[in-house]
């Protein structure tokens, strides 16, 4: 009965409050894109490439998942940050991260920054662009924590 109850109490919680994991599906609008972009990042340094493939438009889904499987062969990430993210319209914003990488000959850790660009799609962000850039530009602070105008 005791085991039961602690079952039940588990899966209560776990639904309440998606203890389930992360994945790409943030419901509440206002913080959609910071986490998405959180998600993204971790699943790509973690090698989750179907959790990141998510934050993916549907049609380049399959490119995406064959270039990381190639290039975890490759690269390993070590760790991320957010930089900043800046919305250039409601439904564009450019995302700046700071991605530690290692080559798998190597055992220098590189440091690169990196643009993604995040176009939404009816109520749902998605990357649609990656690129490496020299140093990140700075960005607008409103206040929210996120650098979101």
């Amino acid at each position: 009965m005791i085991r039961h109850t602690l079952f039940m109490t588990l899966l209560l919680l776990t639904s309440i409050f998606g203890l389930g994991g992360a994945t790409c599906q943030s419901q509440n609008p206002e913080f959609q894109l910071p986490e998405r972009a959180r998600v993204f990042n971790a699943s790509l340094r973690w090698h989750r490439f179907d959790d990141a493939a998510k934050c993916v438009l549907p049609k380049d889904r399959g490119h995406f998942m064959r270039t990381q499987k190639q290039r975890s062969q490759m690269i390993r990430y070590i760790d991320f940050e957010i930089v900043g993210i800046q919305k250039s319209t409601p439904e564009s914003a450019e995302v700046q991260v700071s991605l530690q990488s290692q080559h798998q000959q190597q055992t220098v850790i590189k440091t690169d920054y990196v643009r993604q660009t995040w176009e939404k799609v009816g109520p749902t962000w998605y990357v649609t662009k990656i690129e490496i850039i020299e140093q990140p530009a700075p960005t607008k602070n409103t206040g929210d924590g996120f650098g979101l105008d």
